[in-house]
């Protein structure tokens, strides 16, 4: 469900509506992993910037909504440079971003930009690398907090510096040292209360880094989760609050960090464990809500969930080259009766389907115009096929074109020429 118009397809090809003018063979393509993922990214993909390649709150380019965003594009072994909706890529949108919401930020691009492949040490004319490695104090603390220096680890490591290298030992350290009674962690230097988003910071941190799962300080952070764990499966943002997908989402990531399925004993056994709760967040449109309560998902909360639904905790090895794929996130055309150049000897007949276990196609989003006049209304719409009389097209040759999306809003447009029976 990538290609989508306006506004941009998806994927690294040529554009859509070139490619289906031309009357390309439209052949399956790979498909992406069904099911709660593909879906997320079917929503992911919908809403890519067409001028710069990566995502938003609400439309434009943000490092932080970009960062999120190309984090569950690699984990699902997608190709960023495919990711497209206009000129620029989601790969590129990284390549050139600037965060500039401190060292946080900026260890997060890092991280972000090895996964997709690209060098931290030279991403947007900025070496991230060095930076937080001058942001890392002499007793190992990098900026201001846990959930700083648990980044700052996370970006080292997935630069290739190695647990036995001094920078990150002495960050690993550090976030030891900062753990609180409780087995979790906390942004605030006094007296705040733990929280389950910093201590999944610092247990992604501290395994990269080298600790086992066995080591005494993750065996007291996963108590700690458990501790603040919901009846629903979810997690709060702060204790005895209500689940939230963000929280939730990264949490789970910490399990799987820990050796662990979330889907499972003990963290599974109440109303279907985390992944359960963020299915359930999950809209018809592939988009995640943040909590019960909210009447509309977003591209942050959408993009942290699909990271838990693929499985793969912080920080991401890029795939190599030929091992990404690039699944068409629009629906495809699968078959047209007449095709390009054909006569009508029967109804015009376009069959067509979703990618698999992504949101489906929208019979709604069905629009078939013949000569540039809609004939919508006159066609028989299913999930599957339009059907059109012959009555309904005039002799001679006469242009078709078909608009098709899935719940997300990828949208592909056919356009042929087809010959009416008395033509």
């Amino acid at each position: 469900m990538g290609a989508r118009a306006p506004g941009a397809g998806r994927r690294g090809r040529t554009p859509p509506l070139i490619a289906l003018a031309a009357c390309a063979v439209l052949a399956l393509p790979a498909t992406a992993l069904a099911g709660p993922l593909a879906q997320a990214l079917d929503h992911l993909a919908a809403r890519q910037d067409p001028d710069d390649g990566g995502f938003g709150a609400d439309g434009g380019t943000d490092p932080t909504y970009t960062s999120w965003a190309a984090l569950s594009v690699a984990a699902a072994r997608e190709d960023p440079a495919a990711w497209r909706a206009g000129r620029r890529s989601l790969r590129d949108a990284v390549a050139q971003a600037a965060d500039r919401n401190g060292i946080g930020g900026t260890a997060r691009l890092a991280v972000a930009a090895s996964a997709l492949g690209l060098d931290p040490r030279d991403t947007g004319g900025h070496n991230l690398v060095r930076a937080v490695l001058m942001a890392q104090a002499p007793d190992g603390a990098i900026g201001p907090d846990a959930a700083t220096t648990a980044w700052g680890v996370m970006a080292l490591t997935a630069a290739g510096l190695g647990p036995g290298s001094r920078s990150v030992a002495d960050g690993a350290a550090a976030l030891e040292r900062m753990q609180r009674p409780d087995g979790g962690w906390s942004i605030l230097e006094d007296g705040g209360a733990s929280t389950p988003i910093t201590t999944a910071d610092a247990i992604q941190a501290l395994v990269a880094a080298g600790r086992v799962p066995g080591a005494a300080s993750l065996r007291r952070a996963r108590a700690y989760l458990l501790s603040v764990q919901n009846a629903d499966g979810g997690f709060p943002t702060v204790a005895k609050g209500p689940s939230t997908a963000l929280t939730t989402a990264w949490v789970t990531l910490a399990i799987r960090a820990l050796g662990e399925r979330s889907s499972r004993p003990p963290w599974g056994d109440r109303s279907g464990g985390p992944l359960a709760l963020l299915a359930r967040l999950q809209g018809s449109d592939g988009g995640v809500r943040n909590a019960a309560g909210s009447t509309s998902s977003s591209v942050w909360a959408t993009s942290q969930a699909a990271l838990a639904f693929a499985g793969k905790p912080l920080p991401l090895v890029p795939p190599a080259p030929a091992a990404a794929t690039t699944p068409d996130r629009a629906p495809r055309v699968l078959e047209r009766s007449p095709g390009p150049g054909g006569r009508i000897t029967g109804p015009l007949v376009v069959r067509y389907a979703d990618d698999e276990g992504g949101t489906g196609v929208d019979p709604d989003s069905v629009r078939l115009h013949v000569e540039g006049r809609d004939v919508t209304l006159m066609a028989r719409v299913t999930p599957r096929e339009v059907v059109l009389s012959a009555l309904a097209i005039p002799s001679g040759t006469v242009r078709v074109r078909l608009t098709v999306a899935d719940r997300a809003g990828n949208v592909t447009i056919v356009r042929w020429r087809v010959v009416g029976a008395d033509g």
